[in-house]
């Protein structure tokens, strides 16, 4: 196998991780957005009947928007440094269609393209609970996502901000926000919102 091959394998393969990561990103994006919308809903009926079992469900909504939003940004840099890999491996194909690659610029390659999956699987433990990762790497993260990228859908983590009627209300209502504030997938990454409750 010459290293065209090697680095076609692994161009596809990570075009089909990075898929996958976008994919579910979205997936997780329109979720918190449908339950926002239903946390919306449910708290104009509380409002126009004063009727508890509005309040309360709008509020379980709003649990769920903001697990799916947590479970979003997870997502977002995941996908992160799975396309960052990507656009090694394309560097590395680049490097092999011109005859440029050696043993140590394939090993270089394959310890920078592991050193990118590596940190997207760390995510995946975060997200999970069984890791913890540090304010400065999530701080930095996050705004390299804000910036990225060309030739990818936007990943910026500022779009998973509510919309602005919704969180007039959260900030409004000091039940519901109350609420929102004690939840723990709000308080993961409370800090990074500049107007919290967004």
């Amino acid at each position: 196998m010459n290293w065209i091959e090697i680095a076609t394998i692994s161009v596809s393969l990570l075009t089909f991780f990075t898929g996958i990561h976008l994919s579910q990103r979205e997936k997780y994006v329109h979720g918190f957005r449908n339950h926002d919308l239903t946390f919306y809903q449910h708290y104009l009926l509380y409002k126009e009947s004063r009727k508890k079992a509005h309040i309360e469900i709008a509020k379980e909504y709003l649990r769920w928007s903001e697990d799916y939003r947590r479970v979003a940004i997870y997502f977002t840099f995941s996908s992160l440094y799975v396309i960052l890999s990507l656009y090694c491996s394309l560097v590395f194909l680049l490097f092999s269609l011109f005859n440029l690659v050696s043993v140590s610029i394939f090993y270089l390659f394959v310890g920078i393209i592991s050193f990118f999956l590596f940190g997207a699987f760390l995510f995946h433990l975060s997200r999970y609970g069984m890791l913890k990762m540090p304010f400065l790497i999530l701080k930095l993260t996050w705004k390299l996502a804000e910036k990225f990228p060309p030739l990818f859908p936007p990943l910026a983590p500022s779009h998973l901000a509510r919309w602005e009627k919704i969180s007039k209300i959260i900030l409004n209502d000091e039940d519901v926000k109350d609420y929102l504030s004690n939840l723990q997938c709000y308080k993961d990454f409370k800090e990074f919102f500049k107007i919290p409750p967004i």
